[in-house]
């Protein structure tokens, strides 16, 4: 059983602070209010406005750009080792067919779009929200988006779109146009993209249709949020191409001589060269903010993921590609790979999924994560870039896609568990020995959705949303379209209050949506990719490695 909290922690950039040794509990009213409140509030009975360790913290809003982003070493001890004890906290069921599939076959995401304690603002104080879109599966599926209330799962409200969502499409959430609530974006079924407001309403519609649309392997891919030239007007990454915060094509990445040999693209963008620019990465090749080429390999592109692998500062890609696992340098040179130690076929669908970093053992390295259709498995990344399994693979079942997978720590103790969904059930692994530490029946056909991890609800204990629908093995295994579960006792670890997009890794997104100007390097600092951070004190934090090399 769990001990009382002793610990102190503030949600990254400005958010929660908490001490729970007194018996405070989460959610609380003051004395002197009628409104329900959250955060600092909820925990220390008072306005939150300071902190026993520092300054006065704005509760409710993020520090200046550039500020809070960076990692240092959590000083919270961490939980018992008995202190995992799933239960589902609310659950939500698409109201209807309206699509090829009943539920939903793409990534949910958590942000801010409701001002619940009624300040008249939308920020860090209020109850985060999931948007779940419904009814994709096929290629240009036609469905709905809704927005959920994080802490019950009640619809707040459905998006208005004409003709249709194409839910088939990873959509993504970010604030593009400055106004300090963020857009949710996603593509229409001809294929423009389309920005939606905090209340599902439509801002604008891009005049131009993606190539993706064109390019059967592409139709269900990911879109993805980056300010690639540093100006403060993010750009949106749909597929191969680049378009600006108004729907315009900018540029783009002719892929379709791959078609067949890849799935559902998931790309992603960082400094790679060091300029103070973001290279987009489309597995295969990199290119410079401004569309020209950085640098190429051959073969046909790969889910790329972004780390550093090694002991010098340059970050290295990961790529999960259907002959394979490379690792490559920033500047293009295959440094090991392709290489399957298990289920070897050249498959886009069984190799071609996007992947995790995070330390799974506690030695203070990253290691990364990928499954085939039939297993899923953890590697160290060796001296050489060699690949070793650390455990022998888990057995799952994901014939039918390209299921992805999470990664998180759930007790503090610098030691991740993974977070996979195949047709059948969501798992949770133990990331040392690889043995199960959850399992739920779901359903799912499986494209590149996987669960997530985040603090939906605001009372400073992580939570996992996954969602499932009626493609999977065994329909009937059906029940919801999302669950969240959270610890029996709300014990897990308090974590960030957003997940922005497929390809998210923490620094790409500030936890009110903002998109940074300039992001900070994500491998120099909690050096993961597709997991959520712990944090503590107003920022991220990295627990130590409880078994150092």
């Amino acid at each position: 059983m769990r001990a009382h909290l002793v610990t102190c922690f503030v949600i990254v950039m400005g958010a929660v602070a908490a001490c729970g040794s007194n018996g405070d509990k989460f959610g609380q009213k003051d004395a002197t209010s009628d409104a329900p409140q959250f955060g600092f509030d909820a925990m220390f009975g008072g306005d939150g406005s300071k902190s026993d360790s520092g300054p006065p913290v704005d509760k409710c809003h993020v520090p200046p750009d550039g500020t809070g982003d960076n990692a240092p070493t959590c000083t919270a001890p961490p939980q018992p080792p008995n202190s995992f004890d799933p239960k589902l906290k609310w659950s939500w069921t698409d109201p209807g067919s309206t699509g090829f599939f009943q539920g939903s076959m793409t990534t949910p995401l958590v942000a801010n779009f409701t001002d619940d304690n009624g300040d008249g603002e939308v920020n860090l104080c209020d109850v985060p929200d999931v948007i779940v879109a419904t009814g994709g599966g096929p290629i240009g599926a036609t469905g709905s988006m809704y927005m959920l209330a994080g802490d019950t799962g009640k619809l707040e409200y459905t998006f208005d779109l004409p003709g249709g969502i194409d839910t088939s499409v990873n959509a993504a959430i970010g604030d593009i146009d400055g106004d300090g609530v963020a857009e949710i974006l996603a593509n229409d079924t001809a294929g423009h993209l389309v920005a939606f407001d905090n209340h599902g309403k439509v801002k604008w519609t891009g005049k131009d249709i993606g190539a993706y649309k064109s390019v059967t392997a592409s139709y269900c891919h990911a879109i993805a949020i980056y300010d690639l030239d540093g100006d403060g007007n993010p750009e949106i990454i749909v597929a191969f191409e680049v378009f600006d915060n108004k729907g315009n094509r900018k540029w783009g990445y002719d892929e379709s001589a791959f078609e067949g040999q890849y799935w559902c693209p998931a790309n992603t963008a960082a400094d790679l060269d060091g300029d103070g620019k973001l290279e987009v990465i489309f597995g295969n090749a990199a290119y410079h903010s401004d569309g020209t080429k950085y640098w190429s390999i051959p073969g046909p592109p790969g889910q790329p993921q972004v780390a550093n692998l090694d002991s010098n500062p340059d970050p290295e890609i990961f790529v999960s590609r259907q002959d394979g696992i490379l690792i490559l340098s920033h500047d293009g040179k295959i440094l090991s790979g392709p290489v399957q130690l298990y289920d070897k076929t050249t498959s886009p669908n069984c190799w071609s999924k996007p992947g995790v970093v995070h330390d799974f053992d506690g030695d203070g390295h990253p290691d990364i994560s990928d499954s085939s259709c039939n297993h899923v498995s953890v590697y160290h990344v060796g001296s050489s870039y060699n690949l070793t399994t650390n455990w022998t693979p888990m057995a799952v079942d994901d014939t039918s896609g390209l299921a992805s997978s999470t990664a998180f720590d759930f007790l503090g103790r610098g030691i991740a568990d993974g977070v996979y969904g195949d047709q059948d059930n969501l798992w949770v692994y133990d990331g040392v020995t690889g043995a199960v530490e959850m399992s739920q029946t779901r359903s799912s056909g499986t494209l590149i959705e996987y669960p997530i991890v985040a603090d939906v609800d605001n009372d400073g204990s992580a939570d996992i949303v996954v969602v499932s629908n009626t493609g999977g093995d065994v329909p009937a295994n059906y029940k919801h379209t999302v669950d969240v579960y959270e610890d029996s006792q709300k014990r897990w670890i308090p974590t960030r209050r957003i997940w922005n997009q497929h390809a998210y890794h923490v620094s790409n997104v500030r936890e009110d949506g903002t998109i940074p100007a300039h992001p900070k390097p994500s491998w120099l600092n909690l050096n993961t990719f597709r997991t959520n951070a712990q944090i503590q004190a107003g920022q991220n934090c990295a627990p130590p490695p409880p078994n150092p090399h």
